[in-house]
């Protein structure tokens, strides 16, 4: 009889399925997450990312309606590229919202650290929405395509990770989730309370990360606050360090 583990989320002892890092419906919409990059493993890799520590239970029953939320955002806003700065109105569920992106964070850390997990004391409120994380904030920027030698470049892509904005944050932890023109910025404070030495360092994270603040209560919000990011601003970095080893991959799938 195969032993059984502790699932990611409610930690009872069962079997457990494997868990989309992407809502699997956001797969199927964007045919590009089939190739994917893991950074802890330098590579480039064909296919879903899936992570294989979930019960049937939380996968199917309370994690589902998060992954159909975060499709009906694509639907909504994310498959229709931003080509402007005009002012738009944003409509979101707070509570879901927050959810859809702590869900996406925490199944993406975990490929890199499933013991001492930053977001694992978030599983809980990921799974049933109760309680208020006022540590929390989003902000949400939208990328603009690019002209490069008269060419335009969408910023096609699904991103999730760590961000960097210059110096040391120790107070606080930076997450990206981005699909296509929405970049939304997650600031989560250590601490319960923002205490007076940590103001600084806030101030700067906040200066830093420009965009829209996601009101908690609120239902829309107004996005007329752009930075200056465009697709070769979001993506340059990332291509430049990852151009060679994804020629590799390409040459191994020609063969």
């Amino acid at each position: 009889m195969p032993k059984l583990r502790k699932c990611a989320y409610c930690k009872k002892e069962v079997k457990l399925t494997r868990e989309h890092i992407w809502p699997s419906c956001l797969i199927t919409r964007m045919p590009e997450l089939q190739v994917n990059y893991l950074k802890n493993n330098r590579l480039f890799t064909a296919g879903d990312l899936v992570i294989a520590d979930v019960c049937a239970a939380c996968n199917n029953i309370k994690l589902s309606p998060l992954d159909a939320y975060f499709c009906s955002l694509y639907d909504g806003y994310f498959k229709t590229y931003k080509e402007d700065l005009t002012p738009f109105k944003f409509e979101y569920d707070y509570n879901l919202l927050l959810r859809s992106l702590l869900k996406i964070t925490y199944n993406s850390s975990r490929t890199v650290n499933r013991e001492y997990n930053d977001f694992e004391k978030y599983r809980e409120f990921i799974l049933t929405g109760n309680g208020i994380h006022q540590e929390i904030l989003i902000k949400l920027d939208i990328v603009q395509p690019a002209m490069v030698k008269g060419k335009k470049f969408y910023p096609s892509s699904a991103r999730c990770g760590e961000i960097q904005i210059g110096g040391p944050t120790p107070n606080f932890l930076l997450r990206l989730i981005a699909v296509n023109s929405f970049y939304f910025y997650i600031v989560i404070s250590k601490s319960a309370v923002l205490r007076s030495d940590m103001e600084e360092e806030f101030n700067r994270i906040f200066d830093n990360l420009q965009g829209t603040i996601i009101h908690p209560y609120k239902q829309g919000v107004i996005v007329d606050t752009f930075s200056d990011v465009d697709t070769l601003n979001s993506h340059g970095d990332f291509l430049a360090s990852t151009q060679e080893l994804y020629f590799e991959y390409v040459a191994k799938k020609k063969r």
